[in-house]
């Protein structure tokens, strides 16, 4: 295995998911929608982190509602992330500046997952199945 990071990375509210990635480079968090409100003012929302030095890069990176799933690109440079708001998102990293309008759904988003070459997005939840 790797190094152990001794770091924490510092969440307003529960953590609800989190990947690394590919290169390992970035980590994204997902959290809210607990009991608690988040003090940035978002009910759910992503975070993306430097994941050697625990740095907050960009965030948060807010949802309506709780996040279901994140995904990194193959390359790195972005991060779809989707959920309870039955949308799916998607953002630049490192800075998390959002590429073009949430992609809707008609029910929670459960997955998300970018294809091997990055050129396309398959997302799913309960009803529906898209490829974008």
């Amino acid at each position: 295995m790797g190094k152990e990071i001794s770091h924490s990375l510092t969440h307003p509210d529960r953590v609800t998911h989190g990947s690394f990635s590919p290169d390992g480079r970035y980590v994204a968090t997902a959290c809210g929608a607990g009991s608690v409100r988040s003090p940035f003012g978002a009910d759910s929302a992503c975070y993306i982190w430097d994941a050697n030095h625990g740095r907050l890069l960009a965030g948060p990176l807010k949802h309506e509602r709780e996040i279901h799933a994140l995904a990194f690109s193959p390359d790195g440079r972005l991060l779809a992330t989707g959920g309870q708001d039955n949308k799916v998102r998607i953002w630049h990293v490192p800075d998390g500046s959002p590429v073009g309008q949430p992609l809707p759904h008609n029910d929670e988003v459960q997955q998300v997952v970018f294809s091997p070459d990055g050129g396309m997005i398959a997302t799913a939840s309960a009803s529906d199945v898209f490829a974008w």
